[in-house]
């Protein structure tokens, strides 16, 4: 694997250098809660170049979509937090106190060493078993928890058995996972009917239904075994870089986590190449060649050792898609993950996204409340090869372009994110610099002050009536342009070499999308509005609580 990463390296004309991060400014629109001097994971960044300080105690989410950090320095304090924390699978027969038993346990684990987080991993009723997350100030305390294994990295899993500190729990009846989900949807409902308009209950409805931060650290953590695992088998030049929706604020608990496994360096500013357009097309086809192959070689030669340095993993599988996946689910946590070779138009395609959700709050709640009605309605999934019809990441994509061309935009075209000049510390994925923006503090704030019901509406409005087949839509200038191909046209200057985003939509497809549309705005213009005479209104009137994931 490492000879490939080294023939791909002199494909592409460029050399390999050591990976570190650095400290990067980014102040958006959103107000910064905290200023960036005093900001505490900017502290703790600054102390770690010359020290092993203690990270401070950060809610995860606050994390991701922190306006005052750049994204480097997100996935830099991420996949930190991550690292320094274990899962605990604590043996408990029959039902307990979990108020009582998660105190036990926090007071056993602080005896080890400071922590900053103790929480339920997995909300389960299970007789046999309780999952728990615990975070320590430091990688030294989660080390001393860890399992030595046969396969070289510690593994961050540890199984407290019971034994006097668990012993004399007072005993509780238990509750189903459905009693629960039942007693909170219908809070839930009351909650909606009781705001004052529908942008309110978006608003509600997002920061009840997007991605818990209990959830989040579930994600991130089993990216960092991933991490653990390839970085031993490998090299440290190769991380485990989570992208996709995981990295935005308008993931759901039932996101799955992609991973780009890529080889990661920084470099000086001469290495300038930044896409396959910028090689000639033998070496570019060539190139294409032996990522894929190294990709299914490597991911079939991992297969069995992943499996033993993870002896929880289900339903892993080497899929030979023309981007190869090694796929699994991390049934502790019940989390799936599909892990990807240098899948550098991915991560630089969440680095945009994720700063999209950070200029704006709208965006998060809008894509999310579009995204849901969609999977109600069977308008939008996930689909293998021969799916023809529209995946989340195409409406997204098409979300982000109707927000780029409202009358006055809310978040600005994907060129003005791409940087002419060279930096030191560009980083480079799989030999290609990132020409992304680090500071986005220059740009200036929207002035577009709709609420986010009425872009809701808007949205509907505008892909209504839209002609599919004669329009595409370029998300470099956002600006619309002659679509001449049989499918959905979705420009971006991240995939241009791969094909366009929406190749495999078909216009049948999108006419069952319009049609939709359709009825959704005829039913919001009788029950958009609190006092329109129905219990349903608003969010109510078209979106089923029960069946939100």
């Amino acid at each position: 694997m490492l000879k490939m990463a080294t023939q791909t390296s002199k494909l592409l004309g460029c050399r390999r250098v050591r990976w570190t991060s650095q400290r990067f400014q980014s102040v958006d629109s959103r107000s910064a809660a905290v200023s960036k001097a005093h900001h505490p994971l900017i502290k703790w960044y600054n102390a770690h170049k010359s020290a092993s300080p203690r990270f401070p105690p950060i809610d995860p989410k606050e994390i991701l979509l922190d306006p005052s950090l750049s994204y480097k320095t997100i996935v830099k304090g991420l996949a930190r937090q991550a690292k320094n924390s274990v899962l605990l699978q604590v043996d408990v027969p029959g039902f307990v106190d979990e108020d009582y038993l998660q105190s036990r346990i926090e007071g056993f684990v602080s005896k080890i060493a400071p922590i900053n987080y103790l929480g339920k991993a997995k909300e389960t009723t299970d007789e046999k078993y309780r999952y728990y997350l615990v975070e320590f100030t430091s990688k030294e305390g989660a080390e001393a928890l860890s399992q030595e294994t046969s396969d070289g990295p510690l593994l961050r899993v540890a199984t407290l058995k019971p034994n006097l500190l668990l012993a004399n729990i007072p005993r509780q009846n238990p509750t189903t996972d459905d009693d629960h989900e039942a007693t909170s949807s219908k809070l839930l409902r009351k909650q909606l009917m009781e705001c004052r308009d529908m942008a309110e209950q978006m608003k509600l409805l997002h920061a009840r239904c997007s991605i818990p931060s209990s959830n989040l650290r579930n994600k991130f953590f089993v990216n960092s075994l991933i991490d653990d695992f390839f970085s031993n088998q490998l090299s440290d030049y190769f991380k485990a870089i989570p992208y996709g929706t995981v990295m935005t604020g308008f993931s759901t608990s039932q996101s799955d986590v992609d991973i780009s496994l890529t080889e990661m360096s920084y470099g000086d500013r001469q290495h300038s190449i930044s896409s396959l357009h910028q090689v000639p097309r033998e070496c570019a086809l060539k190139y294409k060649t032996v990522h894929r192959d190294g990709a299914m070689k490597l991911f079939n030669e991992c297969y069995e050792p992943m499996k033993r340095f993870l002896p929880n993993l289900a339903k892993v599988e080497v899929i030979p898609a023309k981007t190869p996946l090694l796929s699994f689910t991390f049934e502790p946590l019940n989390v799936f993950t599909e892990i990807s070779l240098n899948n550098r138009s991915s991560v630089q395609m969440a680095w945009c996204i994720n700063m999209y959700s950070r200029m704006d709050t709208r965006v998060d709640i809008l894509i999310f409340l579009v995204r849901e009605w969609a999977r109600q309605n069977g308008v939008m999934r996930h689909g293998g090869v021969a799916y023809d019809g529209i995946t989340p990441f195409m409406l997204t994509t098409l979300v982000l372009f109707y927000l780029m061309r409202t009358k006055n935009p809310v978040i600005p075209p994907m060129c003005d994110l791409m940087q002419t000049e060279n930096e030191d510390e560009d980083w480079i994925l799989g030999g290609f610099r990132t020409k992304l923006i680090e500071n986005i503090s220059a740009r200036k704030a929207t002035n577009n002050t709709m609420p986010v019901d009425e872009l809701f509406v808007g949205f509907l409005e505008y892909y209504r009536r839209i002609d599919f087949a004669a329009r595409g839509f370029s998300l470099v200038t956002a600006e619309t342009e002659v679509n001449r191909r049989k499918y959905l046209h979705i420009r971006t200057p991240l995939h241009a070499f791969d094909g366009h985003i929406g190749k495999m939509c078909n216009f049948r497809q999108l006419s069952s999308m319009q049609r939709h549309m359709e009825k959704l705005l005829i039913r919001l213009e009788d029950r958009q509005m609190k006092f329109s005479g129905y219990k349903e209104w608003g969010v109510l009137s078209f979106c089923n609580l029960d069946k939100i994931k």
